[in-house]
């Protein structure tokens, strides 16, 4: 079965962190199901790991090129793991795949964290006499678990994140297949030439997003999430509402603009944030220093912070809640809002302090997606790339707050200290900018009814293309792309991404 992620980009280490992923010379049973039983386990809920088998290991990396596996093992390999698995209690069945790199072959054993946890394992599965014990992983190292460990082990039982629990409303006809199809070949994955050639139900098993018997087979939560045109019919208020206070006065009724909600699969839901904020919000601003031969520069915001953030909220939020994310936009900072808050793990003080490492996650499987889209890094590496960010731009420090009973959180961003001296200026200030901006919003917009027609389409689906669009028209496609050059320069519609894989933003409601 083919990984859902490139050999390469395995090995790399940059998709996947080095603790999550073993490498073996050979074929070592004892030791390998020692692992696979602490990655099924997933104590830390990072998705479990890998074990790659023909890849020699120094400091904790793959030392490259790899030295291989005989093709002949690979056979005896696979039938000796059918009996092996069957001593796993209770029994788990990693996946493998035999992948070709550095002109060799290697075995790789992807565990994705179980749904039956926990499991325990015999310590040595080829002896005759078998003593079982559970194992997690500890760093790099797969142990018995003791004390608080054990315990924390066994009340995970009934713990599974919410974005890889079943979803019982919906079917395996509500995963789009052109969506996992354009995913797999972002991330340069096997698994995208089997799309077109191979049952779809088990192009997603071997994504590992389908849960359940033969006879009752549902797609996972984060299926839907991430290859649903409209995630929001399965979990409502899954969007991104902007609202820009252009006066800074939010206390008054008529000083506020509302963005068209942005909705879609998360992942499109991100791209189309960062290319409205990056459209209408962010700006930037040179000076000459006498003391320098070159001028400093600053970004009122800094791109990477905001990227972080907003990738944070989709990631981190409980969508079990019926709340929009919200961004607030006003002219000294921004607030983005999430619900629900961080994990009981998480102390306010070590926002403070840039350190934050929660001992779980509320939706694991968004963040490997994630990680897969170069949308997200590493865990726990969100909050220094935050605070890194701003003080690069030499920006004010991110503001961090939540509640008591952690339904809510709320990160603030404070505006450049330069574009705050704007603020206070009676001569082109940025409420002027501002405001300039709201007025363009709330002009009355005038199009043709072709051009409505070809809105309505956008609405309905993002992702349609313009020989759709000349077919429901009857025109040429030179006719629709002068159309969307008049909608886009009016303010209309935005694109997020390439022609192929991209979708379209409706960036200003239309009456």
């Amino acid at each position: 079965m083919a990984l859902p992620i490139s050999i390469e980009r395995l090995l790399d280490g940059r998709t996947v962190e080095g603790h999550r992923i073993e490498f073996k010379q050979g074929w070592n049973p004892t030791a390998i199901y020692r692992s696979i039983c602490a990655f099924a386990n997933d104590i830390a809920n990072e998705g479990g790991g890998y074990i790659v088998v023909g890849v020699k290991e120094e400091n904790g990396l793959p030392v490259r090129p790899v030295i291989g596996i005989d093709i002949k093992e690979i056979e005896p390999i696979g039938k000796d793991m059918v009996n092996y698995n069957n001593l796993i209690n209770p029994v788990y069945c990693p996946k493998t795949s035999v992948e070709d790199i550095d002109g060799k072959k290697v075995f790789v054993i992807w565990c994705p964290a179980g749904l039956y946890r926990p499991y325990e394992v015999p310590d040595d599965v080829t002896a005759k006499e078998k003593k079982y014990n559970y194992r997690v992983r500890y760093n790099s190292s797969s142990i018995v678990p003791k004390g608080e460990m054990k315990l924390e082990l066994l009340e995970l039982a009934s713990n599974v994140p919410f974005d890889d629990r079943p979803n019982m409303e919906a079917t395996i006809d509500d995963v789009s297949k052109t969506l996992v199809r354009d995913f797999l070949v972002k991330t340069g994955s096997k698994l995208a030439q089997q799309v077109e050639t191979e049952p779809f139900d088990k192009v997603l098993q071997g994504m590992d997003l389908l849960a359940g018997p033969k006879e009752a087979i549902y797609p996972k939560n984060v299926a839907l999430m991430m290859f649903n045109d409209h995630p929001e019919k399965f979990f409502p208020c899954t969007q991104v509402d902007i609202v820009m206070f252009p006066g800074g006065k939010r206390e008054d009724p008529n000083n506020f603009v509302e963005v068209p909600p942005i909705v879609g699969p998360i992942s499109a839901i991100f791209e189309k944030t960062m290319a409205y904020l990056n459209t209408n919000v962010l700006k930037m601003k040179v000076k000459k220093v006498a003391t320098k031969s070159e001028s400093e520069k600053a970004w009122n915001y800094p791109y990477s912070a905001l990227e972080e953030i907003v990738a944070n909220c989709l990631y981190h939020r409980d969508y079990r809640q019926r709340e929009p994310i919200e961004i607030q936009v006003e002219p000294h900072e921004l607030r983005f809002i999430s619900y629900g808050g961080p994990d009981r793990s998480v102390r306010l003080e070590d926002f403070s302090r840039g350190i934050v490492n929660p001992r779980r996650y509320r939706n694991r499987r968004i963040g490997d997606f994630f990680k897969e889209l170069d949308i997200t890094e590493g865990k726990s590496t969100g909050v220094p790339t935050i605070v890194g960010a701003m003080k690069d731009n030499g920006s004010p420090a991110v503001r961090f707050e939540f509640d008591e009973e952690r339904t809510w959180f709320m990160v603030t961003v404070p505006v450049h200290e330069w574009f705050l001296d704007d603020t206070l200026s009676n001569d082109d200030t940025l409420n002027d900018r501002v405001n300039d901006r709201v007025k363009i919003l709330q002009e009355p917009i005038s199009l043709t009814v072709r051009q409505k027609v070809i809105l309505s389409m956008i609405e309905k689906n993002d992702r349609v293309n313009t020989e759709e669009m000349k077919t429901r028209c009857g025109v040429s496609i030179a006719t629709i792309n002068r159309d969307i050059a008049i909608m886009k320069k009016k303010g209309v519609l935005i694109r997020v991404g390439s022609d192929k894989t991209g979708c379209w933003m409706i960036a200003r409601k239309v009456k």
